[in-house]
């Protein structure tokens, strides 16, 4: 007997409906069933969240924050199969405190990770949490991920493995991991703030103080990449060899210590900046958009080293090199010496112009033999003539102001050349977004 397209209909949509309820109960049976929840009703007020993984099982540490606090819960999943039939296994065991903190009570909970079967095998552990609390999270061996936002003083420490936020803003915020990478989405804000990881990657930095340390890692080159950093002092101390770091926008005084960096690239310095690496060839990509007055800037690396600056300031600068090219720049009083016969020196004024570039005015060159010109350069630089040169050259003022409260500049490579040129806000858009035209020769 034959069926009615309707009736043939109503039976194919059962049983796809069937099929959906068994790959959907297939599915919850295995990783989706939490072998382990936890309420936390204790973190309805404002409280502070420990979290210890102190063995060697890979576990994931996923921070969920939520408005709902009937939701303020941890939930262990294992990613073995086996991991259904460990379910109401107690993972970790909680405890809870109460301190007073002025005039406010604090709740102090401690969540620490006990020995557990090895049926479990690899775990994910999601903390629900209000999104205003405090965090110290600590993983021997996996990554820990804090999604939308946190306001609260935050600590990570991972031993072997990534950590990753999307926006973070507390008083202290501490994320460092021994052998992995640290990546900020959106914004990282502290007071003082640090980060420690074989590469970082961060958006947005604001902070009363940042220190930045880029380790060695597993040994293999990194890049590490910082969107804008708006902080009055930054230091980036960076151990990874062959590695590379990129900075956007600098405002403030960035100071970077590198030991054998292949390649430093600033997009903009607003403020000073303070730039060392002790390698053979480290390429360094500079531009300065706003100088701070008096400041005193410095780079001294191996490689090649290419300076622009904005035309509408002017600033003191010394510049030390196998040769040195500023000829598109406005400069009152230069003078070039030719300390050996691939080493030279100059040093001037370079002049604010209004518009683009201005011209080379002077230059005089001689031969100084010295037995060590590189060396003998950078220790007779203005730097370590600062009490001298304020004694002297007093009646020389053509500089567009006095010339102590002029920032300055020292460039020193003992393997590359320097490239010095004056480059508007304009000029300096055209040259990132617009490609020369390729020869039709």
């Amino acid at each position: 007997m034959r069926r009615s397209t309707a009736q043939w209909l109503a039976g194919h949509a059962r049983a796809r409906a069937i099929t959906r309820g068994r790959n959907h109960f297939s599915t919850n049976a295995g990783a989706q069933v939490p072998v382990q929840c936890l309420p936390l009703t204790e973190l309805v007020h404002q409280s502070r969240l420990h979290v210890q993984v102190g063995d060697n099982t890979r576990t994931n540490l996923l921070v969920i924050p939520t408005l709902n606090e009937n939701e303020f819960a941890l939930k262990v999943f294992g990613d073995d199969s086996d991991a259904r039939r460990a379910v109401n296994t107690d993972v970790f065991r909680l405890h809870s405190e109460e301190t007073q903190s002025g005039n406010v009570k604090v709740a102090t909970v401690r969540l620490l990770k006990q020995d557990v079967t090895p049926a479990l095998g690899n775990m994910t552990v999601h903390l629900f949490v209000p999104h205003l609390i405090d965090l110290h999270l600590s993983v021997v061996n996996g990554n820990v991920q804090i999604r939308d936002k946190i306001e609260g003083d935050v600590h990570v420490a991972v031993g072997e493995g990534n950590v990753q936020v999307n926006k973070v803003r507390g008083e202290v915020v501490d994320l460092k991991t021994n052998n992995g990478r640290v990546d900020v989405s959106t914004l990282l804000e502290g007071e003082r703030v640090k980060m420690a990881a074989s590469a970082v990657i961060c958006k947005r930095l604001m902070a009363g103080k940042s220190e930045i340390k880029l380790t060695r890692g597993d040994g293999t080159p990194k890049t590490s990449q910082f969107g804008a950093i708006y902080s009055p002092i930054t230091l980036i101390n960076s151990m990874a060899a062959r590695s590379r770091l990129h900075v956007g926008n600098s405002h403030g005084f960035l100071r970077v210590l590198g030991d054998d960096l292949t390649a430093v690239q600033i997009d903009s310095v607003n403020g000073s900046l303070h730039l060392e690496d002790s390698g053979p060839d480290c390429k360094v990509a500079v531009h300065f958009d706003a100088w701070q007055a008096e400041a005193e800037n410095s780079i001294l690396v191996g490689g090649d080293v290419a300076v622009s600056i904005e035309p509408s300031a002017p600033v003191r600068v010394e510049l030390h090199g196998r040769s040195i090219k500023a000829s598109n720049c406005a400069f009152g009083l230069s003078e070039l010496e030719q300390l050996d016969e691939d080493y030279a020196m100059l040093t001037g004024e370079v002049k604010a112009v209004d518009g683009s570039s201005g011209r080379l005015s002077s230059a005089s060159s001689g031969k100084i033999n010295v037995g060590s010109a590189k060396t003998d350069a950078l220790r007779t630089s203005f730097f370590a003539k600062e009490a001298e040169s304020n004694d002297t050259e007093t009646d020389d003022s053509e500089a567009d102001g006095p010339a102590s409260d002029q920032p300055r500049l020292l460039v020193h490579t003992s393997n590359g050349s320097v490239k010095l040129e004056q480059l508007d806000w304009m000029a300096k858009l055209k040259r990132k977004h617009l490609k020369a035209p390729r020869s039709t020769a």
